[in-house]
């Protein structure tokens, strides 16, 4: 990745309105020769800032994300998208600081690519009683 070939997009959104005035959270988009996002700086509403830098692989695929703040007390998080032989999304990861990787969700598919189940982790299995999402396709003749 060439950083001298990063082109820059900057915005202030209007964030609230205070005795003293308005005050706007200001964020820069900065892109890739390919018009992807692959960086993203905004102020945090808590304070400091927040960086989100997207790298993707040779399908034009987000493969890695990570945001990252200003803030010590704040852990990194990797976010890490994995895909199967034919390009599709496979699973979800993310990594939060020290920790180990944790998948948030895992996707099959049948051999016309149509996804047929999509799976997550056995601790969302708390709250929600049903692991496995499956979806049935009717084929109208």
């Amino acid at each position: 990745m060439q950083w001298l070939n990063k082109h820059h997009l900057s915005k202030q959104v209007k964030k609230f309105e205070t005795q003293s005035g308005l005050n706007f959270q200001t964020t820069a988009i900065f892109y890739d020769e390919k018009a992807r996002v692959i960086q993203t700086l905004s102020q945090h509403q808590l304070g400091g800032t927040e960086r989100i830098s997207t790298v993707y692989n040779f399908e034009d695929q987000p493969e890695r994300s990570l945001t990252s703040r200003t803030s010590p007390a704040v852990p990194d998080i990797l976010r890490i998208y994995s895909y199967n032989v034919a390009g599709q999304l496979a699973s979800i990861s993310h990594k939060i600081g020290a920790q180990l990787p944790v998948t948030l969700v895992s996707y099959t598919y049948n051999d016309l690519g149509q996804q047929i189940a999509k799976t997550f982790p056995p601790f969302l299995l708390q709250t929600n009683p049903t692991p496995i999402l499956v979806y049935l396709r009717i084929q109208l003749k």
